[in-house]
């Protein structure tokens, strides 16, 4: 909402990078669904789902099936309050749960089961969220919920979940270069350090070099 934003990184090496912008959006979360269930290959359907919460039982899946399909949600989790959350997830035939990268919960197979974890949360700040189910035969569903002192068990609410829309424009092309030469990082090498003789020519190489270590190897004497 705000006009402007700043951000700032750091890289190891020059080079060109490409670098992605993308705006939070409240609402939902990026969801793909496959005809397989191995999430391989494109995605069947991609939209923006407002909550993990579906019953298929035995209907279809995907537009095209009904077994044997897969799918994967990814976005942000923001809470209101910081304090002990417990995250639910169940699922016909079964579902992984991620949190900022990390495995939280693996139902390994485990059909028809709900499964929980305890986790502390911090309000307003965006933890990357990513479920991933797989239904192989019979009914199918799958949900993902929330509790804690202050929000009673339910469906985590869309509003409290937020998936990625590039800018225009994005990704850009950026060249990253060496910074300025700095003397206490830079190296001379050759015969001429250490077998020189008087009165012959000994020569020897300076190979200038940023704070960070990089070799200049343009705009330099």
């Amino acid at each position: 909402g705000k006009p402007d934003y700043m951000g700032q990184y750091v890289v190891d090496h020059p080079g060109v990078y490409e670098t992605k912008v993308s705006q939070l959006t409240s609402g939902g979360l990026s969801a793909q669904f496959y005809d397989n269930q191995w999430m391989h290959g494109s995605p069947s359907i991609q939209r923006i789902d407002p909550a993990i919460n579906f019953d298929w039982s035995t209907g279809l899946v995907t537009e095209k099936s009904i077994d044997y399909a897969s799918a994967r949600w990814s976005g942000k989790l923001m809470v209101d309050k910081s304090e002990i959350y417990t995250l639910y997830l169940s699922a016909d035939d079964d579902a992984r749960l991620y949190l900022n990268h990390t495995l939280l919960i693996d139902m390994g197979g485990e059909c028809c089961v709900e499964k929980r974890v305890k986790i502390a949360l911090n309000a307003s700040v965006f933890y990357d969220l990513v479920v991933e189910y797989k239904e192989l035969t019979g009914t199918a569903s799958v949900s993902l919920g929330y509790s804690s002192m202050s929000v009673k068990k339910q469906i985590i609410p869309s509003s409290k979940l937020y998936h990625s829309v590039p800018i225009v424009g994005s990704p850009y092309k950026t060249q990253v270069v060496p910074g300025a030469a700095e003397y206490p990082y830079t190296d001379a090498y050759g015969s001429g350090l250490t077998d020189a003789i008087t009165g012959t020519p000994a020569g020897f190489f300076i190979q200038t070099k940023d704070s960070r270590g990089n070799n200049l190897t343009t705009d330099y004497e």
